[in-house]
Parts: structure tokens; C-alpha cells; sequence
């Protein structure tokens, strides 16, 4: 559900009802979360970190839903995946020796709640730094990174962690051993070592999956070197594709509202995932860079005239939303609630907005937020995963969970 590694808000939707799944899907409670758990640096390896544990905000009421489950100060976290079995693995970076540069001084960090209690995994060894981790219903889990020579792609294994040379340019995990990667216009099914590619006749930009036998891919037929609003009305239309364990299928296209000029329009979408084959969510941007009326650059926010893009697909067809202006810098990252909704975090700022029974409510988290970076959903369950950092030189990283 995420784009490949080299690579929201307050908001008003009119009549987002319209699209949204008439089945509420019958998901159990989750379980107490965790007790919160604030990780302190070795003395040794602090390296300029404070002294003192990270802050911790005050806690939410019970109706906005969240509270702070874990305060990282030992390290800089990058990213957060959760297992159907309730485990939670977020990944990032350590500087492990004060008196050295990058990347000679720095490994990959990792934090795992088993279910029971958090605590640090060590990293693989090719790990430098890790900045994704992707987790399957399958229980299988990866993380991915720079590594001391080349990418870090790890697996693992109930133990540690098996280090794969070959996948390159992954855009998701599935199964027990898989990985979708991103070749030309098309997707490549790595799985042990082993290697097949399928034709999509789109370049994808963003894969989600379901099960071994579930996935979605959504892409656009453009050229890579070409600006947004040199796009063309053909390029700016998104192709989706479905997996069913043997074969990809095209799913027909959204016909989009997009601007009257629509040589200087340009559109992108930032992630997507299915809550079942007739229920798949996308979101992104739609907009133009025809400057509006008596538009000051910088000083003037009506020059954004990108708006938020919501589309919705029912199984027979696409429904499109559009919200209030936003920045072309919105959250790259949506994840479902369990409940036939979702959450979409800003990526600057302290705010989401939650969409439940047709409606888009925002949610302030407290503790003054500078940028929310990465969220996750365990699957079958209402539970969700929200990592972001305040403050500055060093920020404290704070993961929030729901429940």
C-alpha cells in the first residue's frame, strides 16, 4: 500500500455518504493496548539525544479514541507495520558510535510489541538505516532500507532476520516469502528466490494486498520525465488493476471531474487499500497550475488549486470526491478502521480526519506535532497505528494507537 522505496488535513467532502460501503463488516474488540512504553538511549550511544526520557503528551478523551503507546528516544523511527495477530514493528535508524560519520557509525533500529510487551529487535546486518516495514496477513514481515553497499531487503524468520540480494524496487509484501516489485509496466512475483512478471500495461505506482490471492495496482500510462502539467488528458486518467492468485485484471477507469484546461491539469494518488473486492478506497490529489485570479505566490493560498481526491469502488463502479484545497505535500499514507472507514493524517501537523458512517470528522492529537510520518491497521480488527514526532534537535517520535 505503499509506493516503492526510492520514491491529510482538515477538509470539507460534500455527500461523501454516497460512496461509502453500505456493509459495516463485523470486526471483534480489540484488545487493551499496551501499557505505554517510552524507550531510553544507552549513555554510551546517546549521541547528543536528551538525557531525559521524551515527553509525554496528555492523554485523549475517550472519544477522540487515541493515546500514546510508545515514546522513542533511543533512536529515529521511520515507519510502523502491524500483524493480524496483533504484533507491531516499527523500523528506523541508530547512530551507534558518537565519535564516527554516517553511515560508518549508524544501523538499523527496530521496536517490537509481541503482543505482550515492546522491546528492540537487533537489525539485519546490511542495514544502515531502515525506513520501510511491510507486514502480510500471513504473519510474514520485511523491512527494507539502505544498506552498507546496496539496498537492505530483509525477511523474518521467527528468529532473525534473512537477507535477500535480489528483489529490487519492492512495492509490497505477500504470502509467507513474497514480494511485488515494481519492472517497467508491469509487476514481478518474487517469491523464494523465484521470479515471474505480468504485463499491466501501466506503469504502477501503487500496489495493495489482501491475501496471496488478493491484490490491487494502480498506475498511470506517462512519461516519467515529463513535469505535471505537461500531462496530457489520457495521462492524468489512473488504471487500476485486481489480482485473483493467477492473473491481473483490469478494473475500468474513474471518468475524472478534472480542470476545464486540462493540458496544465495534473493528477496523482498517494496510496489506496481494499477492504474487500467490492470496497476499495483510493486517495490523492486533482488540480492545475493555472495560477488563480489576483494570486500572490507564497503569500496567497488561493495559488493552491490542488484539491483533495477521494475515489471509491463498489465492485460495478468508481465514485469520485473532491475535498478543500490542499498542498501538494499532503499525507502519502490512509489506513482503514476496521469499520468500513478510514483515517488520513496530514503529513504536516498535528490533525487527521477520521471518515465513519459517511461522515469526516478531524481529530487533533495533543503534543504539539510537527509531522505525522506513517500509519497502520492490524487486519480484522479496529485497531490502528500512528507514528509521528514534536519538537526538534533531537524530536521526540511518539507512536499513537487506537483502542
Amino acid at each position: 500500500m505503499r509506493r516503492s522505496l526510492p520514491l491529510l488535513l482538515a477538509m470539507v467532502v460534500v455527500g461523501l455518504t454516497a460512496c461509502v460501503s453500505a456493509r459495516a463488516p463485523a470486526v471483534p474488540s480489540p484488545a487493551p493496548s499496551p501499557t505505554a512504553k517510552i524507550f531510553t538511549p544507552d549513555p554510551a550511544m546517546a549521541c547528543g539525544r536528551k538525557d531525559s526520557p521524551a515527553a509525554t503528551p496528555p492523554p485523549m478523551t475517550e472519544e477522540e479514541g487515541w493515546r500514546m503507546a510508545v515514546a522513542f528516544n533511543d533512536g529515529d523511527p521511520a515507519d510502523v507495520a502491524a500483524t493480524r495477530d496483533g504484533q507491531v514493528w516499527v523500523v528506523g535508524g541508530r547512530q551507534m558510535d558518537c565519535h564516527h560519520t554516517y553511515p560508518d557509525s549508524f544501523s538499523g533500529a527496530i521496536w517490537r510489541y509481541d503482543g505482550q510487551a515492546w522491546g528492540s529487535v537487533p537489525g539485519p546486518a546490511c542495514a544502515v538505516n531502515l525506513v520501510r516495514v511491510l507486514a502480510t496477513r500471513e504473519g510474514a514481515v520485511w523491512v527494507l532500507g539502505e544498506g552498507r553497499k546496496s539496498e537492505c531487503v530483509a525477511r523474518w524468520n521467527g528468529t532473525g532476520w534473512t537477507e535477500e540480494s535480489r528483489p529490487k524496487d519492492v512495492m509490497a509484501a505477500v504470502g509467507t516469502d513474497g514480494l511485488w516489485l515494481r519492472k517497467g509496466s508491469g509487476l514481478v512475483r518474487w517469491s523464494d528466490g523465484s521470479a515471474r512478471r505480468y504485463e499491466l500495461g501501466m506503469t504502477p505506482q501503487l500496489v495493495s494486498v489482501r491475501g496471496a490471492n488478493e491484490a490491487w495496482a494502480t498506475g498511470f500510462r506517462r512519461s516519467e520525465d515529463k513535469e505535471p502539467d505537461e500531462y496530457t488528458a489520457a495521462e492524468n486518467v489512473p488504471h487500476f488493476a485486481r489480482w485473483d492468485g493467477r492473473a491481473w485484471h483490469p478494473i475500468p477507469s474513474p471518468k475524472l471531474d478534472l480542470p476545464q484546461d486540462a493540458r496544465r491539469s495534473w493528477v496523482d494518488l498517494t496510496d489506496q487499500f481494499a477492504a474487500g473486492p467490492d470496497d476499495v478506497w483510493a486517495v490523492g490529489r486533482v488540480g492545475s497550475d493555472i495560477p488563480a485570479p489576483d494570486c500572490t505566490p507564497v503569500e496567497d493560498d488561493t495559488c493552491d488549486t490542488a484539491r483533495l481526491l477521494i475515489l471509491h469502488w463498489d465492485g460495478a463502479a468508481w465514485s469520485q470526491r473532491l475535498g478543500k484545497p490542499v498542498e501538494r505535500n499532503i499525507g502519502d499514507q490512509m489506513a482503514p478502521d476496521g469499520s468500513g472507514g478510514f483515517w488520513l493524517p496530514e503529513s504536516d501537523g498535528d490533525m487527521l480526519t477520521h471518515l465513519a458512517q459517511g461522515r469526516l470528522a478531524p481529530v487533533h492529537l495533543p503534543g504539539d506535532f510537527a509531522q505525522l510520518i506513517a500509519i497502520t491497521a492490524q487486519p480484522d480488527s479496529t485497531r490502528t497505528w500512528l507514528l509521528g514526532w514534536a519538537g526538534e534537535n533531537p524530536p521526540d517520535w511518539v507512536l499513537w494507537s487506537t483502542g
